[in-house]
């Protein structure tokens, strides 16, 4: 433990509660060293480290790097040696249901780092190596009723923390982490915050105390814990049933004292105060002092609410409700009694039986109403102002019987008249009702929604975890489902093979009911009887398209399905990975085959994934086009049905644009370099246009679906496209971003021969042309796309700038010099006479006069302060629009952390490291 533990220079006096804790700052010293101090500038660690991060306030530690090590720094002082550190709070869970959140143990802490798990206590930095629970198995006589289970692995229970010892055994920590018991145990777990159960090496088990004391000593064969704590069932089984012949359950206090015998079956608690007591033909309740509260003179007692409980007396129609006085509730015995609870309001109502007569009592035994060979369920899942039953009526020639629903009064809301009825989602006020072979649904109140004339109708399982509000129904003749709302409305939704979770797969494995067979329900509704050969391709990538999809396996060599499961890649071509990308097989619903030449082989498929990559990124920026592979003489495109959409064409290389575009790349033909084509595919007007500069990518959302293509004129101007090869502008573009945006700043050529620059809007349309004497086209740098709704405009006379907006109204009248915006809306700057620099806010009035030209940089804060950088300055604006203070070095920008929009990084020149400074105090973390 000690190679991996170290202690910081300087004990770091910071509380640790969430309320105390506050951001650590890197602080630079004189030495080119980091350390950390508070958001207030007190020193917590001296400076030592080669580089170290913001410790944010919520942050239990950080990596940092000493003498080109990675360490990882905890806020109590405490360093860990390794990369890839971490650390998080110790939760503790007391809820035995696991049904409430955990505490956080504020003074603990969890840490790893180099494969290495710590337990930390904060305050007095002990430090203990852990194995998680994950390495242990807790044998299987032994009854485990607190597993921890994923990320509570390293949690604690009632205050302690089961800890694998290695070779099977645990021992436990307390808060103090420290070990609780001297020796370690083959089993045990904790019961309460007072009690802990144990097992030796003999499988027997006792109780140990908080403190470690073992209050029970090891000779009972089982011990689980009773309704109330410091009591224990001993040799309880763990599974009674009624045929059990061992009488040998009791109860013990945790002084290890016998409070029942052990002389009975099995004893079940009833909350805190009462146990039940079978024998084997015998049954009664006793309480927590052994004394017999309800004698032991039933066949059978159950509890059913409150201090209620059925008895069962020997002989037919024996079963009532008493009290614990004995009193008897219902006037006259019933052949079963059974409790049924409402989901949310916990509102008790009860099943009485006396064949064939079946009625339904609320809490307080009034009989709400009666039915003759039925039965009827409480329905749990309706809103919490909904009460309604459903209602099972068995009739002679229906072996299921029929079904309805009843509301809280006995009247029938759904006749009894159908096969089954069922709610199609909980949380939903709709039942789905069968009656011969078909599915209607109806609402709460009897009113029909669909009727039943539906093969299926299923709730729209994509909507799970919210209330479900569109459901999908199958008409019986028709094979593709269609998508109603809560109240029958026919929605928009286009219809489907099947209500999926995922809108894209092609294919779901269903089970025919009637002969029990699997099978795959395909895009068209139609059906396949399920084969093993199936298998490999229903486990293959799935992509829809327009036609249809793809099933894909993209791992070795590219195989490539259709939706129904046919191979579409014909003889003598193959899909080449290096050329495959699983996004644009996605956007375009194309893919491009290879023509291979003989002697090709699977492992020309195989490149690197860095040679795909970089295929791609070239694609991306226009820098090298691809070319046709030297094994292969030709290729096409082809669609979801295996359709040739284009090609295939000996010595060329097609690459998928969008769904309609599809560009060719001709091989290099000299000083002319490579000759590209786009194509218009899947449309009834075929296109086919030389371009001398194609488009980046492809045709998204990402890019508007549009991009800047260079036609071959008699010069290369340019044009917008969009993905259905349709010309958006004129062929007249000569400088303009990549792709069209809601405004677009663009540079074209007039009708007059001259340069003119033009705003056009995202269908391309010209929504202001700018008068010939501005010229903006300078101040845009190309290709990229315009940044904002702003931009800068200069009179080409006498060469002053102003501002435009996106329409090209004048925000900034025309009479600066080299006039730039710094942060759009804010600030912006420009020269005066003796060729220095000031800063403008948006009403142009000057903030600041800088002693030189700046080159500046803006960065904008969260909190509204902005920085400007120059070469060897950093000022800082306030919200108010004044410079507030200035800092001498270049900035890196803002913090980045939106916790900390104060604090940004500046370069140090001569010690060529970073440091930090708030920007509103002028606090400088440096020495």
């Amino acid at each position: 433990m000690k190679n991996h533990i170290l202690l910081a220079a300087l004990f770091p006096l910071v509380f640790f509660t969430k309320t105390q804790a506050q951001a650590l700052v890197p602080f630079l010293g004189a030495n080119g060293k980091y350390g950390y101090t508070n958001e207030k500038g007190d020193l917590v660690f001296q400076p030592e480290y080669d580089d170290a991060p913001i410790m944010p306030a919520d942050s239990f530690g950080v990596r940092v790097v000493k003498d080109r090590f990675p360490l990882y720094l905890l806020r109590n002082g405490i360093v860990l040696r390794g990369k890839d550190g971490y650390s998080k709070p110790l939760l503790n869970f007391t809820d035995p249901e696991r049904r409430a959140a955990p505490d956080t143990l504020h003074d603990l802490m969890l840490a790893g780092v180099g494969g290495k798990v710590y337990f930390i206590h904060r305050t007095t930095r002990k430090v203990l190596d852990f194995w998680p629970n994950q390495y242990y198995t807790s044998p299987n006589w032994f009854p485990v009723y607190y597993r921890a289970d994923g990320d509570t692995q390293t949690a604690f229970e009632f205050g302690f923390c089961r800890v694998y010892k290695g070779k099977g055994k645990v021992n436990f920590l307390n808060r103090n982490l420290k070990e609780l018991f001297p020796r370690d145990f083959p089993a045990g777990t904790p019961l309460s915050n007072r009690y802990l159960l144990l097992a030796d090496e003999t499988q027997k088990m006792g109780i140990a105390d908080s403190s470690g004391q073992i209050r029970i000593p090891f000779v009972w064969k089982r011990i689980q814990p009773a309704g109330r704590d410091g009591f224990f069932l001993v040799n309880n089984a763990l599974h009674p049933t009624r045929h059990a012949t061992a009488e040998k359950a009791g109860m013990i206090d945790a002084d290890g004292k016998i409070v029942i015998d052990t002389v009975f079956r099995d004893l079940e608690p009833v909350g805190k105060n009462y146990v039940i007591a079978r024998k084997k033909f015998t049954a009664g309740v006793m309480d927590y002092n052994g004394q017999w509260v309800i004698p032991m003179d039933y066949k059978e007692v159950r509890h059913l609410f409150d201090d209620f409980f059925s008895v069962e007396s020997p002989g037919p129609a024996s079963v009532n409700i008493i009290n614990l006085k004995g009193e008897k509730q219902l006037p006259r015995n019933y052949n079963a009694v059974i409790s049924q609870t409402t989901f949310r309001e916990h509102r008790q109502f009860l099943e009485l039986w006396d064949y064939p007569v079946v009625c339904i009592a609320d809490s307080g035994f009034n009989i709400v109403f009666c039915d003759t060979n039925a039965q009827s369920r409480l329905v749990s899942s309706l809103s919490s102002d909904k009460l309604q039953f459903y209602t099972h009526k068995y009739v002679a020639g229906k072996p299921d019987g029929l079904h309805g629903v009843r509301d809280h009064t006995g009247r029938f809301v759904i006749p009894a008249e159908y096969d089954l009825i069922s709610l199609p989602a909980d949380d939903v006020d709709l039942y789905q009702v069968k009656k011969n072979g078909l599915w209607g649904l109806f609402d709460t109140e009897g009113r029909e929604i669909l009727p039943v004339k539906y093969a299926s109708i299923r709730a729209d399982e994509s909507q799970s975890g919210k209330k479900v509000d569109t459901y999908w129904a199958r008409l019986p003749e028709v094979k593709l489902y269609s998508a109603f709302g809560p109240k029958g409305e026919k929605l928009s939704l286009p219809d489907n093979f099947m209500p999926n979770r995922d809108r894209d797969m092609l294919a779901e494995l269903v089970l025919n009911k009637t002969n029990d067979a699997q099978e795959l329900a395909l895009i068209d509704g139609s059906r396949v009887v399920w084969k093993d050969e199936y298998a490999d391709i229903f486990g293959m990538h799935q992509v829809r398209t327009p036609e249809g999809g793809f099933f894909v396996d993209f791992d070795e060599n590219i195989r490539v399905y259709n939706a129904f499961l046919k191979n579409i890649v014909p003889n003598g071509y193959a899909a080449l990975r290096q050329f495959f990308d699983k996004k644009r097989l996605k956007n375009t619903g194309l893919i491009t085959l290879f023509q291979v030449k003989p002697g090709f082989t699977d492992n020309s498929q195989l490149p690197d994934d860095g040679d795909i990559l970089k295929i791609e990124q070239n694609i991306e920026s226009h820098s090298v086009w691809p070319s046709l592979p030297a094994d292969c003489s030709g290729s096409g495109v082809i669609d979801a049905n295996g359709t040739w959409v284009s090609g295939p064409k000996a010595g060329v290389l097609f690459l998928p644009l969008s769904h309609h575009l599809v560009l060719e790349i001709g091989q290099k033909t000299g000083s002319d370099g490579q000759v590209f084509t786009l194509h218009r595919v899947n449309s009834p007007q075929k296109m086919s246009l030389s371009v001398s500069a194609p488009p980046g990518g492809m045709f998204d959302v990402r890019n508007n679906f549009s991009m800047l293509i260079g036609r071959v004129s008699p010069t290369v101007d340019y044009a917008f496209f969009n993905e259905k090869g349709e010309q958006l502008t004129g062929i007249d573009i000569r400088n303009a971003g990549t792709y069209l945006r809601k405004r677009n700043l663009v540079t074209c050529l007039h009708k007059n021969g001259n340069l003119a620059d033009v705003i056009l809007d995202e269908k391309g349309a010209v929504l202001a042309t700018l008068d010939e004497n501005l010229d903006a086209a300078s101040f845009f740098a190309s290709p990229g796309d315009w940044p904002g709704d702003y931009f800068v405009a200069q009179r080409r006379d006498d060469g002053y700038s102003g501002v435009l907006d996106s329409t090209g109204k004048t925000v900034l009248p025309f009479k600066f010099r080299a006039l730039k915006i710094l942060c759009p809306g804010k600030l912006l700057s420009a020269n005066n006479l003796n060729g220095h620099t000031e800063l403008l806010n948006w009403q142009g009035e000057v903030i600041y006069t800088a002693s030189e030209n700046l080159r500046a940089t803006c960065f904008e804060a969260a909190n509204g302060y902005l920085l400007v950088s120059a070469d060897h300055s950093t000022l800082v604006v306030s919200p108010e629009g004044s410079v507030v203070r200035t800092f001498p070095d270049k900035t890196a920008g803002l913090s980045g952390h939106p916790g900390y929009p104060n604090l940004a990084v500046l370069y140090d020149r001569n010690l060529k490291k970073n440091y930090w400074v708030d920007v509103v105090s002028g606090r400088v973390f440096r020495d």
